[in-house]
This record gives structure tokens, sequence and C-alpha cells, in this order.
């Protein structure tokens, strides 16, 4: 089993005993999710620096599903779990904890006067929502599921290769800013 670990300014650093059953509580506060795509949250919210192995997230989520304090129901052959009001209960009561961790952990989005290319970006995504939302009605009237799967193969595949873009930029990020003097940062 892998060590549940996370990166912080380019070293590697473990996390609580225990403290993973909180964070996929927090994962599952507003969405009801599946296992790889808690995993996948865990990333992109954190920019690349805590990602839980399935190891790691998928007994968890089997012990908070014993204990009661997430649900979880079968769509398409796959698992997806959701909080339970016991779990809500649960999650308010480590509230500090997991406000401290996102603190130190998630990096803040970068402002739009620094990165000009970030509205071409939501430009460009609004775009593929447009896309997606007209085709896979047409593909459902004619019941082709082989092209509503290809579709979402290709999204996958997308939400991959840009999850690897921000990790690499993440871990570049924080190589650098270990590499800063303490004098250099004030």
């Amino acid at each position: 089993m892998k060590e549940n670990v996370y990166l912080h300014h380019g070293r590697k650093e473990r996390l609580e005993r225990g403290m993973l059953r909180y964070l996929l509580l927090e994962a599952l506060r507003d969405f009801a999710r599946h296992g790889y795509e808690i995993i996948k949250w865990f990333e992109e919210r954190t920019y690349g620096k805590y990602s839980p192995s399935p190891g790691n997230v998928y007994p968890t989520l089997q012990l908070l599903q014993d204990e009661g304090l997430i649900g979880v129901q079968k769509q398409a052959g796959r698992s997806i779990y959701s909080l339970t009001e016991r779990g809500r209960g649960e999650l308010a009561s480590q509230e500090d904890w997991i406000a401290a961790f996102w603190e130190r952990y998630a990096c803040p989005s970068p402002s739009y006067s620094t990165l000009p290319e970030v509205s071409f970006l939501q430009e460009e995504l609004s775009d593929l929502n447009r896309v997606v939302e007209q085709g896979w009605p047409c593909a459902v009237r004619h019941g082709d599921s082989e092209a509503i799967l290809r579709m979402r193969y290709a999204l996958e595949g997308c939400q991959n290769e840009i999850r690897s873009i921000i990790s690499q930029c993440s871990a570049s990020r924080s190589v650098h800013d270990g590499a800063i003097s303490p004098e250099a940062r004030e």
C-alpha cells in the first residue's frame, strides 16, 4: 500500500494517520463522486501536491460506508459515493482541521491580470461544453452508445492531459519556491 503523502515545497510530507477519512468526506461535501473522481478532485484542488493512492482511498471509503458516514449507489457498474447526514455531522466536527489543510496545501488561483490567456481558456472550455451538450443528445436519440462512450473517453483523456500539465506546473513551482532564499521572499 502506498504511503499517504503529499508535496509541500518540493518535499514529501505524510498526512496525519486517520485524517484521509475527513478529506474524503470533504470531497463529497457538495457532490456525489466515484472514487477515481475523488482522487482527481484532490489532484486538481492541490495542484498536484496531494494525490491519495487508490490503495488508501477505496478501503477508507469502505470504512466510511461501514460506519454509515457515506452512502453508495451503483451507476453503470460504478460506485458513486455521497455523504449521509451522519457524515455531514462528522465533517462539521473537523472543520478547523480541514480548513487548515486547505489553507496550507491548496494554491490560490492566479489572478486574471497575471494570465491574459485565462479568458481564452474559459472561452474554449465554454465552446467545448456547448459542443458536448449539443452532441450527446443526438447520439442518445440515435441509440449510438458507442459514440457516447467515445466522447467520454475523449473527455477523460483531455482531463488527464490537463491534470498532468497542472501537476507538472505545480511540481516545478514547488521546486522554485523551495529554491528561493527566505530573504528574497520578503
